[in-house]
């Protein structure tokens, strides 16, 4: 399924072909594909958001090039609000790169060239006739001054004009009360891309410190002790978990981080604790109960959260 634009290419102005692209803007909910084109009045944005001390609010703009642009950057700097200063570096930009998405997990359709994933690069390469996402995240630190910050964002292509893009940040008065009950998470799946232990420990204390910057009160952990941190007799399970494990170090940084939640435990640990013996067996079914019976004792012990297990992962699949 291909994505068919049906805007007319937009009246461009001597500026606009010297400069070699135009910019433009949506709302962030919206779809923007490689081939999009601007309506008129979408043309030279002024960015606004809005948010509270502490708060991550996005913003989206595009860049529409007319010819190959180069590798192309777009470098923050500080707003101002008479002598206050809301940071540069709380305006952290990102690339948005595309991926062919199925409708569905079993489906042979897919669409082409959706938005998929914010990308941690520099530089994008333009090429012509491509329009680029950039997805802005306005990171508004806790104790920020409130005020309208204004100044802008720089478009710097290697390949033509740089371009001041206007934005314009408005700080609320006052702080977003934590929800309270309310299990806002992800399934979270064991790093990726890591090579080493220590890349792995290092990469669950950045994801989950980024989860909880945007809000989130919960995790559904996919994963549980390894198997040579539990230990089994008879239908007894006894926990030896290690200091250095991924298990401790991802309920230490939940704990560290303030998570208000309980967590939801999606992994099969206590299955395979249970597994050398058949399934719906007495020894079965008293090995598995001892497996969460150890687990919530350690929690409790030791100030981590508490376990709601969840036993089958999508059971309607098999």
């Amino acid at each position: 399924m291909v994505f068919e634009e049906t805007n007319p290419e937009p009246a461009l102005t001597d500026e606009d072909r010297a400069r070699g692209y135009v910019v433009f803007a949506r709302p962030w909910l919206s779809t923007v594909f490689p081939t999009s084109r601007p309506l008129p009045q979408e043309l030279s944005p002024s960015l606004a958001v809005f948010g509270c001390p502490g708060q991550t609010v996005p913003v989206t703009f595009c860049v529409r090039a007319l010819k190959d642009l180069g590798q192309t950057a777009v470098a923050p700097a500080p707003l101002a609000a008479g002598s206050k200063q809301l940071p540069a570096e709380a305006l952290r930009i990102y690339p948005v790169s595309s991926r062919d998405k199925r409708l569905v997990y079993a489906s042979d359709y897919y669409i082409k060239d959706m938005p998929t994933i914010l990308e941690r690069r520099e530089y994008v390469n333009v090429p012509a006739n491509r329009t680029q996402l950039f997805w802005v995240n306005v990171a508004i630190p806790a104790g920020q001054t409130p005020g309208l910050y204004r100044g802008q964002l720089t478009v710097k292509p290697t390949q033509g004009q740089a371009v001041a893009v206007p934005l314009q940040v408005r700080v609320l008065p006052y702080r977003l009360a934590e929800p309270k009950h309310m299990f806002f998470g992800e399934y979270y799946l064991k790093p990726k891309f890591v090579k080493t232990p220590q890349e792995e420990l290092a990469a669950v204390e950045r994801e989950l410190t980024d989860q909880r910057e945007h809000g989130m009160t919960s995790l559904g952990l996919c994963y549980g002790p390894e198997g040579d941190e539990f230990a089994v007799e008879g239908t007894n399970v006894t926990l030896k978990l290690k200091r250095d494990g991924l298990y401790t170090k991802t309920m230490e940084t939940y704990k560290a981080l303030g998570f208000p939640m309980p967590i939801i435990q999606l992994s099969d640990t206590a299955q395979t604790a249970a597994g050398k013996y058949p399934f719906g067996t007495p020894e079965y079914i008293a090995t598995y109960k001892s497996f969460w019976i150890a687990m919530a004792k350690l929690h409790k012990e030791r100030g981590w959260p508490e376990v709601i297990v969840q036993p089958v992962d999508e059971p309607g699949w098999q």
